[in-house]
């Protein structure tokens, strides 16, 4: 159905008649009394009588607009609404981030962002690199962040699919419980040694703690013992404080615990492995300008 015939309608239903219609949709009376013609041909009803007053509505005719007015009004605004992106960001934008850094870093992001532009609007979906990913390919989300390491990243962060750009990088470091480093001889930090502990991690595929082995070794132990895999670096912290086993932190994540000697360095120094949390997009999407503002005010720091 002709989208233009259906304005039509509704202009001569608000105004009463086609001289209204005509001046609100910046046309002839001749073609809205085309239009009208032709949407009542097509839908084989009168939808105005001729009366001393104007165009009367018929009962299909007050039908018909009461099941198009919303529809046409809504696309107005909506049309608007894009349009208006295209000049000064604003609407809906959609980012992932693993737990620890989407409750930590980006709140505040997110607010000094909006203090600036109060027009745009925030959906945030925490959750593991792998489904986040997933989303952002699907076009599920605008952006998702990203643990991109030295030495190991999973092959689907490799690939063509998305652009990466940092916005800033960490020192990963092995940390344990003083009581399970002295408990399980830590002193002997041998490939041999290490790979016989046990493990926490909070992801699922275990990228972290590979990526630790391959950075410092050289290659992954078949089988790392996980005792825990648990999708929150605050839990996962306090499990490592009760000696639960060994995890693979970022350095801002644990400083207060290491300053106040309640969690154990291993391995660490000048050559901790370097892990570049990075903003990642479709790289063969075209950002909309309220995008690429998000995504500079981020890298801004």
């Amino acid at each position: 159905m002709d989208l233009n015939r259906l304005r039509a309608f509704q202009a001569v239903y608000q105004n009463n008649n086609t001289v209204g219609a005509a001046r609100a949709l910046s046309v002839t009376r001749s073609a809205v009394s085309q239009s009208l013609s032709k949407l009542e041909a097509e839908i084989g009803v009168a939808l105005f009588t001729r009366a001393a007053r104007g165009l009367v509505p018929t009962s299909a005719g007050h039908s018909l607009f009461r099941r198009i007015d919303p529809f046409l009004s809504s696309l107005e605004s909506e049309v608007r609404a894009i349009k208006a992106a295209g000049e000064r960001p604003s609407g809906l934008l959609k980012l992932g981030a693993p737990v620890a850094f989407g409750r930590c870093y980006l709140p505040a992001k997110l607010a000094s962002f909006r203090a600036r532009y109060p027009e745009v609007e925030f959906a945030l979906e925490l959750g593991n690199q792998t489904r986040l990913l997933s989303l952002l390919e699907e076009g599920e989300l605008d952006f998702t962040i990203a643990d991109v390491f030295d030495d190991f990243n999973p092959s689907r962060l490799r690939s063509s699919l998305f652009s990466l750009e940092t916005l800033f990088e960490e020192r990963m470091t092995l940390l344990c419980s003083r009581d399970y480093y002295e408990q399980h001889g830590l002193a002997d930090t041998s490939f041999e040694s290490l790979a016989k502990s046990e493990f926490l991690t909070h992801q699922s595929q275990i990228f972290d703690l590979k990526s630790w082995f391959r950075h410092h070794f050289g290659k992954v132990p078949p089988n790392l013992d996980i005792a825990l895999t648990v999708d929150d670096s605050h839990a996962l912290v306090e499990a490592v404080k009760l000696s639960l086993g060994l995890a693979v932190f970022g350095s801002h994540l644990v400083e207060p615990e290491l300053q106040r000697g309640e969690l154990r360095a291993v391995l660490s120094g000048p050559a901790d492995e370097i892990n570049r949390i990075s903003l990642v997009q479709l790289l063969d999407k075209k950002p909309s300008l309220t995008e690429r503002a998000f995504a500079k005010h981020l890298l801004a720091g």
